[in-house]
């Protein structure tokens, strides 16, 4: 089962890679504004290091914003980097190598695609030493992992999947002067003033603001519904503000609001009045629900179902969040029966050329189908390669002011994420959000002007 060689992959290749050696140049440690105490280590850790570029200066961002540190982005001719995931190695025996668990093959998935990735790079001459390292899911294995390597940091960081261990990292990352990059985990609450620090996927915020404006491109206020859950003030607060926001002005029209009781739709009991609707047959009427923790899949996937009936044979649209497309099969279901748009990070399109080769490509070298997770591994890797080897150790500086990168599942549109009252920046954020729907069974990209 190759799916087996894979998973005991991880313990070979943690601390081993697609490798370059070159002559070692000291690292830099960043210089913030305010003085930082000093720290020395004991402990050493042997890889390879990478020289710089000796033909190319290093690249001095132009500092627009206030990054709280005298940034600058070194290009060199190879770079160190760690993955950390939940692998969960140990729990996979000989005895039980065919069960191995979805939570571990989704990350064997997503490191099968990145190594696809680091093999491509190296044939372009882009060189990464990259390390797979199995956190297990326990923040103290993520802290044992740091001890082992603080005194010789990578250039990069990915991951952990773990929310407290991605802000244990995001802290060393602004202490040790390298490059923390967080592909699953993305929030404003991680770290502040952190320019060391990029979310691959965007924020919640994000996806509300997409929402918002394929809503007012395409409707009406008198005929958006936002449902919220009774009560709920900060949550109806935030709507009012994006979508402002998203209007330009406090002072347009806004859409109604609707408070249900989640007690009432849980326990099956009429959610909403149909008769105090503003129904039209000439028109549809356009309802979001901006719930997508996993704590409220019950009360999503029960909203639906109530929201179906209600619907009737009435035109209606409900605008949903990515989280939904993990709430199980029945969701499936009833997303493929009503006209539900979900803002999400990608899509793998299975009729794109690029799709179909790697997916033969993917077959070939597993004996696998690759899930989304592969597809997201190889994005992710191949973009911090290629931004790598043109902008160096700090590349986020510069992909600010460039134009969208898209690859086979994602775009990556990094932008700084500002803290506008001081002109600084907080962190680094994937802005890009997309929007889809179910037909057929299919998803299906919808038109975002």
């Amino acid at each position: 089962m190759k799916y087996f060689i894979v998973a005991l992959s991880i313990t070979v290749l943690a601390g081993c890679g697609i490798t370059h050696k070159t002559q070692h140049q000291p690292r830099t440690k960043p210089h913030r504004s305010h003085p930082h105490p000093a720290r020395t280590h004991s402990n050493h850790v042997k890889r390879p290091n990478w020289k710089v570029k000796q033909e190319k200066a290093p690249i001095t961002d132009d500092m627009p914003y206030d990054y709280g540190y005298n940034l600058k982005s070194e290009k060199k001719s190879g770079y160190d980097v760690v993955l950390l995931l939940p692998m969960r190695a140990n729990r996979v025996t000989e005895e039980n190598r065919d069960k191995i668990p979805g939570s571990t093959l989704r990350f064997i998935q997503f490191w099968a695609g990145a190594k696809m990735a680091i093999q491509d790079l190296n044939n372009e001459g882009v060189h990464l030493n990259v390390s797979a390292k199995d956190t297990r899911y326990s923040e103290e294995d993520a802290k044992r992992i740091w001890r082992d390597m603080r005194s010789s940091p990578p250039d990069v960081v990915v991951g952990p999947y773990k929310r407290s261990s991605v802000q244990y990292y995001s802290e060393r990352a602004k202490a040790h002067d390298f490059t923390h990059v967080s592909p699953w985990i993305s929030s404003p609450k991680i770290t502040k003033n952190n320019p060391f620090y990029i979310q691959t996927k965007a924020g919640l915020r994000a996806h509300y603001q997409t929402i918002f404006n394929h809503i007012a491109q395409n409707y009406d206020p008198e005929q958006v519904y936002i449902v919220i859950k009774e009560k709920d003030k900060s949550k109806k607060k935030l709507m009012e503000e994006i979508y402002s926001e998203v209007q330009g002005s406090s002072e347009g029209k806004m859409p109604h609001f609707i408070e249900v009781n989640v007690d009432t739709v849980l326990r099956g009991h009429t959610m909403i009045d149909s008769a105090s609707l503003d129904w039209a047959s000439d028109r549809p009427l356009v309802f979001f629900l901006p719930y997508a923790s996993n704590k409220d899949k019950m009360f999503v996937y029960s909203f639906m179902q109530k929201f179906e009936l209600l619907s009737g044979t009435n035109e209606t649209v409900l605008y949903g969040l990515y989280k939904w497309l993990d709430f199980g099969d029945g969701v499936y279901d009833l997303l493929n029966r009503m006209d539900v748009r979900l803002s999400v990070s990608g899509l793998v399109n299975p009729f794109n050329s690029a799709t179909r080769q790697f997916r033969k490509r993917y077959f070939s070298q597993y004996g696998e189908v690759p899930g989304n997770d592969a597809y997201e591994g190889y994005d992710l890797f191949y973009f911090l390669g290629k931004s790598l080897d043109k902008f160096g150790n700090k590349f986020q500086l510069s992909l600010s002011k460039g134009e969208p990168i898209s690859r086979i599942h994602t775009v990556y549109d990094i932008r700084p994420v500002l803290n506008n009252a001081e002109n600084r920046v907080e962190y680094f954020e994937n802005g890009f959000v997309d929007l889809i729907r179910l037909e057929h069974y299919n998803f299906q990209r919808v038109k975002i002007h």
